[in-house]
C-alpha cells in the first residue's frame, strides 16, 4: 500500500450505500466491530490482519457520505445516530490508530500509515457533522495528535512529513484543526502540560525541528512545493503565537528558539520566491504575509477597542518573539514582497494583502529599540526598491518610517556599544553606580521574576529595603511576569535607548544657566523656570509610534501621576514614590525619565528611570541610568497626553539639534 487512498477497503461503497439508502445502522456497527480495542495485539510483534485498517477506510467513506446526506426527513436523525455511535466508540478507534501508527509500518509493511491516520482525523473534524466538538475535545484525539507529531520516519530518520502531490503536510494540517477554536487548543495544551517533563521536552524538540524540515522540502523551481511548505509554516507560526498564552509552555518554546527556527525557515522560502522566475509568486507572497501576520496579529490590533478592560495577562511577549523571528532577515524580504505586490495588484483581484503587509511593517517599526531586531533589519533594506513605486498608496510610509527607525537604532547601539548600562532595581544601587562592567553579574528574584539586580549585594539590600513585602504580590501578577520575562538583553537595550536620548536632550537642562534680568533662571532654549521651589517634573519619551518619538521634557509629576501612574503602578507604588522623593532631594544631580516602548498592542512597557548627572563626563555619558522600574500598561495612556512629535532620525542621530525643553501639549 503506497498511498492512504488505497486503505479504503473494496467494501466501502456497498456499506455506505446500504447505510444511507436503507437507514440500517448494522453496517456501521459491523465496521466498528473490527475496531474493538480488545482485539489489539498485546505486542507489536504479534500477527494481526489488515481488517482493522480496511475498517478505518470504510469508516472514512461512511463519515464522508453522512456529512453530505440530504433529502428525506429521516436523514438528520440517521446522521445524528451514526455519529453518536462513532463518538461512543471513539476511544477504541483511537487506540487502534495509535497501535497502527506505532507498529503498522513494520508488521503490515505499509509506509503511509501515519498519513492515512492523519487523514482519518481530518475527516472526523470537518464541518458539518454532529459530535465534531466532542470528537475533537476527546483526550484520545489530543493524545493521538501528539503521537503523530513525535513519529519518526524510518527512511529519513527525521520526523514524519506526510504530504502528497505538493499538498501541505497532513499532520501539520491536523494540528491546525486544533487551532481553529480556543476550546480545542486549551484541551491540547492541557494535555501537553499533564505529561511528564521528559515527554514535554521530546514534543517541544519535535515541533521546533519541524520548520527547518518543512523548508528543506521546497525547491526553487517548484512553486507548488514552496506554497505547500509555506502553508505548513503558517500553521506553525499560528501555533507559536497561540501557545504564548500559556506562561509555562511559552517559556519552554522560547528557550528552544521556536521563533528563530520559524524565522529562518520563512526567510529560506521567501528567498527562493524572490530569486525564482516561476509563475505563482503572488500566491507565495500572500502566504508569506499571512505567516508574519500570525506572529504580529495586526488585524486584531486594529479591531481591538482600548476602551474595554485591559489585563496585562492577556498580552504576549512580542519584543522577545520578534527578536528571534526577525533576526535572519525577514524584513528585507517583506520589503521585496511589498514592492512586488504594489506593482502587480491586478493579480490579487481586490485582496487587501498589501494593506496587511503595510500594517505588519508599521507594527514592527517601534520595536527597533531592541538591538537584535534592529540588526535583523539592516540600514540598507531595499536598494533601488523605491524605483517605480513612489506613487503607490502606502509605499511612502514604508520608504521613510521603517528605514529611519532602523538607522536610528543602529546608530544608538553602534555608538554606545562599549558603554555599560546597569540593570538594577536596588534603590541604593545609585551609591555605587560607577561600577564597572566586569563587576556586573545579572540576576533576578527567583520567586517573582519581576526585579533584576547587578550583584548579590544589591539583591540582598533590596530585599531588606522592601522587596520582601512586595514579592508575593508581584508573583501573583501574570502581567508583570510577561514584562519580567523579557531577556536582560532587551531590558538593557531599552535602557540604552533611554540613556542615549537623555544625553541628546536632557543634558541641556543641567548646563550652567545664566539668570535673566527678570530674576528667573533660563534654559539654553529660552524656556523660563521658576527660581524657587519649582514643581517636580519628569521627562517623557514615547517610542510607541512608527517613525517618531514623542516627548515632553518638562512634564509635571503631579499631572503624570494622575494620568499614568494611578493606572499602571499597582504594587510598584512604593518604588515609584521612593524614586520621586530621591529625585526631589537632589534636583541638581538627578532627573526622572518615563519612557514608553511598544510591547504588544494595546500593551506598552513603561520604564521609569532615575538618571544621575555628571558634568565632568563625556557627551554620551553625562547622564547615566542608576535605577529603573519596568511596568505594563495601555498605549492609550501615554497617547492621550498628545506629546510633541519629532522624527526618529533627528531625535537620535543629530547631535547638534537644539531640542525644545517645553511642550505644546500643556
Amino acid at each position: 500500500m503506497s498511498s492512504p487512498s488505497e486503505a479504503l477497503g473494496p467494501r466501502h461503497l456497498p456499506l455506505q450505500n446500504y447505510l444511507i439508502q436503507e437507514g440500517d445502522l448494522s453496517s456501521l456497527k459491523a465496521v466498528l466491530a473490527h475496531l474493538n480495542p480488545d482485539m489489539i495485539p498485546r505486542t507489536g510483534s504479534e500477527f494481526f490482519s489488515r481488517e482493522p485498517l480496511k475498517a478505518l477506510g470504510d469508516l472514512v467513506a461512511i463519515m464522508s457520505s453522512l456529512r453530505l446526506v440530504n433529502g428525506s426527513e429521516q436523514q438528520p436523525y440517521l446522521q445524528a445516530q451514526s455519529f453518536s455511535i462513532i463518538a461512543e466508540r471513539w476511544s477504541g478507534i483511537m487506540e487502534w490508530l495509535v497501535f497502527l501508527v506505532m507498529h503498522g509500518q513494520n508488521t503490515l509493511h505499509i509506509d503511509r500509515v501515519p498519513a492515512f491516520a492523519a487523514l482519518f482525523l481530518q475527516q472526523a473534524f470537518q464541518d458539518p457533522i454532529p459530535c465534531r466538538d466532542e470528537l475533537m475535545h476527546h483526550p484520545a484525539s489530543a493524545q493521538f495528535l501528539l503521537v503523530l507529531l513525535l513519529r519518526l520516519d524510518p527512511r529519513t530518520g527525521g520526523y514524519v512529513y506526510a504530504s502528497e502531490g505538493g499538498s501541505p503536510c497532513i499532520i501539520i494540517r491536523l494540528l491546525g484543526s486544533f487551532l481553529e477554536s480556543d476550546d480545542a487548543l486549551d484541551v491540547l495544551l492541557s494535555h501537553i502540560k499533564a505529561r511528564s517533563p521528559k515527554f514535554q521536552r521530546r514534543l517541544i524538540s519535535a515541533i521546533v525541528a519541524r520548520p527547518r524540515d518543512i523548508a528543506s522540502k521546497a525547491r526553487i523551481d517548484r512553486m507548488d512545493l514552496i506554497i505547500s511548505s509555506a502553508t505548513s509554516l503558517r500553521t506553525l507560526c499560528l501555533f507559536g503565537s497561540k501557545v504564548m498564552r500559556d506562561p509555562t509552555l511559552s517559556r519552554r518554546f522560547l528557550h528552544r528558539n521556536l521563533f528563530g527556527e520559524l524565522g529562518m525557515a520563512l526567510f529560506t522560502l521567501a528567498d527562493m520566491v524572490d530569486r525564482s522566475a516561476t509563475p505563482g509568486r503572488m500566491k507565495c507572497w500572500e502566504i508569506f504575509t499571512n505567516c508574519i501576520s500570525a506572529i504580529t496579529d495586526p488585524v486584531h490590533k486594529f479591531v481591538h477597542s482600548e476602551s474595554k478592560s485591559f489585563s496585562p495577562a492577556g498580552t504576549t511577549n512580542l519584543p522577545l518573539i520578534l527578536s528571534a523571528f526577525l533576526e535572519h532577515g525577514i524584513i528585507s524580504r517583506a520589503m521585496h514582497a511589498l514592492k512586488y505586490i504594489k506593482m502587480n495588484e491586478w493579480e490579487f483581484g481586490g485582496s487587501d494583502v498589501d494593506r496587511l503587509l503595510e500594517h505588519i511593517l508599521r507594527d514592527i517599526t517601534p520595536h527597533m529599540s531592541v538591538s537584535r531586531i534592529a540588526r535583523g533589519a539592516t540600514a540598507n533594506l531595499y536598494p533601488s526598491l523605491e524605483d517605480d513605486v513612489q506613487n503607490y498608496d502606502g509605499w511612502s510610509m514604508v520608504v521613510t518610517s521603517l528605514p529611519d527607525a532602523v538607522s536610528a537604532a543602529q546608530l544608538v547601539f553602534e555608538e554606545r556599544g562599549g558603554i555599560h548600562v546597569d540593570i538594577c532595581n536596588n534603590l541604593k544601587h545609585s551609591i555605587r553606580y560607577e561600577s564597572s562592567h566586569s563587576e556586573y553579574s545579572a540576576r533576578k528574584c527567583s520567586s517573582c521574576e519581576c526585579v533584576a539586580y547587578c550583584s548579590r549585594e544589591c539583591q540582598k539590600a533590596d530585599w531588606d529595603e522592601g522587596h520582601k513585602h512586595e514579592c508575593g504580590l508581584l508573583r501573583l501578577g501574570e502581567g508583570y511576569k510577561l514584562i519580567s520575562s523579557i531577556l536582560y538583553e532587551i531590558r538593557r537595550d531599552q535602557l540604552t535607548f533611554i540613556e542615549h536620548l537623555a544625553n541628546e536632550r536632557l543634558s541641556l537642562i543641567f548646563a550652567p544657566d545664566q539668570s535673566s534680568a527678570s530674576g528667573k533662571a533660563r534654559t539654553p532654549d529660552g524656556v523660563s523656570l521658576p527660581e524657587s521651589k519649582p514643581e517636580a517634573i519628569i521627562a517623557l519619551l514615547d517610542a510607541t509610534a512608527p517613525g517618531c518619538i514623542r516627548s515632553n521634557l518638562h512634564h509635571p509629576i503631579s499631572t503624570h501621576a494622575d494620568t499614568i501612574w494611578r493606572q499602571i503602578n499597582g504594587v510598584w507604588d512604593g518604588r515609584v514614590q521612593r524614586l520621586v522623593k530621591r529625585a526631589a532631594e537632589r534636583p541638581e544631580r538627578t532627573v526622572l525619565v518615563e519612557a514608553v516602548f511598544e510591547h504588544n498592542h494595546p500593551a506598552a512597557t513603561y520604564v521609569l528611570v532615575e538618571m544621575r548627572f555628571d558634568p565632568e563626563a563625556s557627551r554620551l555619558t553625562k547622564l547615566k541610568v542608576v535605577n529603573s522600574v519596568f511596568r505594563v500598561g495601555t498605549i492609550s495612556l501615554i497617547r492621550q497626553l498628545k506629546l510633541k512629535e519629532d522624527s526618529v532620525g533627528s531625535d537620535v542621530g543629530d547631535h547638534s539639534a537644539n531640542f525644545d525643553i517645553g511642550s505644546d501639549s500643556e
